[in-house]
């Protein structure tokens, strides 16, 4: 645990490179922990938004830096995928591995329709399965109104989202996190 935490606070300090080096040791010592890599996820999603983002670009530039970026795009998607893959109950390991495959798509990446469409199939699962249940779960409510923001129509998504905020009962961390991703 308090290697995880380690893991975390150096993210969030921008020390990506010793946060992904101590993240990768972890994988390693519990390569069957689909909480340790969805912490990896984070990290090299982290570290992909850090080699695209910069500050003053217009949005078709920053839409041109990040499909530069491709390859640390799939860094970020495999280990979510890993860890949705050991655990298929954890959605937000899934949700993060859909959403990335979706961006690298849209950013002109090579993207299997399979792996999409059993990726949206296992979210679906986990998502509603954890709603049932406990049904007032913000973050399964969250990750299936994402999951219906990807695939939706709008009016499905806005009615998922009332939904999920309504069940976040001003939790403003947990809504402030949705809104960032």
């Amino acid at each position: 645990v308090s290697r995880c935490k380690r893991v975390i606070c150096l993210a969030r300090l921008g020390q990506l490179e010793e946060a992904h080096e101590a993240v990768r040791q972890l994988t390693e010592d519990f390569a069957d922990d689909a909480e340790t890599w969805s912490l990896a996820g984070r990290v090299e999603k982290e570290r992909w938004l850090a080699r695209w983002r910069t500050p003053g670009l217009e949005p078709a530039q920053l839409r041109e830096a990040a499909a530069n970026e491709l390859a640390s795009l799939q860094d970020a998607i495999d280990p979510y995928h890993q860890a949705f893959v050991t655990d298929p109950a954890a959605h937000y390991p899934g949700i993060n591995s859909l959403t990335l495959h979706m961006v690298l798509k849209d950013l002109g990446g090579d993207v299997s329709a399979t792996v999409v469409n059993n990726l949206a199939g296992g979210v679906l699962w986990a998502a509603l399965s954890q709603q049932k249940r406990q049904p007032r779960d913000y973050w399964a409510r969250a990750t299936y109104a994402e999951l219906c923001l990807l695939l939706n129509p709008k009016d499905a998504v806005m009615r998922e989202y009332r939904a999920a905020v309504a069940a976040a009962n001003r939790d403003w961390f947990a809504l402030d996190s949705t809104r960032q991703t």
